[in-house]
């Protein structure tokens, strides 16, 4: 069986590029078009102003989510998605419950402290995604980008 790492490695880079870039390009469409698209689905304003607020927020992290979900491939590619379950139970159980609940709680953020704590969930999900990303490349391909 062929083992081509640096295909593996070229098509990560390839993602992380395209993902990151493409999330950021869409960001300004979500802050400046957010209440618009809500008023398509709703009339209540108060529905459609935590909406907005949700995807200001939550746009901010969209290059976060491409990287997460390209490591995500990535380890599933070199047959190790462990990570991906340890990431996905950080970021889902643990780190948005006691995140949405310290910023609720200690902060008083009321609703947007529901959003900011999926934020950071997500963002330390994204940070611990690239950590164990790092430490399976080095082990199974020596490294994990192709720098050109």
């Amino acid at each position: 069986m062929l083992k081509n790492f640096d295909r593996v490695r070229e098509a990560l880079a390839l993602c992380l590029k395209i993902g990151i870039v493409s999330m950021c390009l869409c960001y300004p469409l979500i802050w400046f078009f957010s209440g618009s698209i809500l008023r398509v689905f709703t009339n209540d304003q108060e529905v459609i102003e935590i909406g907005i607020i949700y995807l200001r927020v939550d746009g901010l992290i969209l290059p976060v989510y491409a990287v997460i979900f390209s490591i995500n491939s990535f380890l599933q590619a070199l047959k190790r998605p462990y990570g991906v379950f340890i990431v996905g139970l950080f970021r889902q159980g643990f780190g948005i419950a006691v995140f949405i609940w310290i910023f609720i709680n200690v902060f008083n953020f009321g609703v947007l402290g529901v959003w900011l704590g999926a934020a950071i969930s997500v963002i330390l999900g994204g940070l611990l995604s690239v950590w164990i990303a790092i430490r399976v490349a080095k082990s199974e391909i020596g490294e994990i980008l192709i720098y050109r």
